[in-house]
């Protein structure tokens, strides 16, 4: 947590140096971001314990395979 905590605090540090655009751009990622991670570290563990650990294993499977395909498919197309 203390790396993370550091590493946030560096990466806000320059961007706040860099400022305009570049500021601009990480406080729009930020502002999806955090609601993302606050709301998934609510649901997360409730899903976790009403679905079956083996079921969970192959949809996560499907999950990053489809979200490589996509990012291959931005990255190729």
């Amino acid at each position: 947590m203390i790396t993370v905590l550091v590493a946030s605090v560096g990466h806000v540090y320059g961007f706040a140096e860099e400022g305009g655009d570049v500021l601009n751009q990480a406080m729009e990622v930020a502002m999806f971001t955090v609601p993302g991670v606050l709301i998934g570290g609510q649901i997360g563990p409730s899903v976790q314990a009403r679905v079956d650990p083996d079921k969970m294993k192959v949809l996560v499977s499907w999950i990053f395979m489809a979200v490589g395909a996509f990012m291959l498919s931005t990255l190729l197309g």
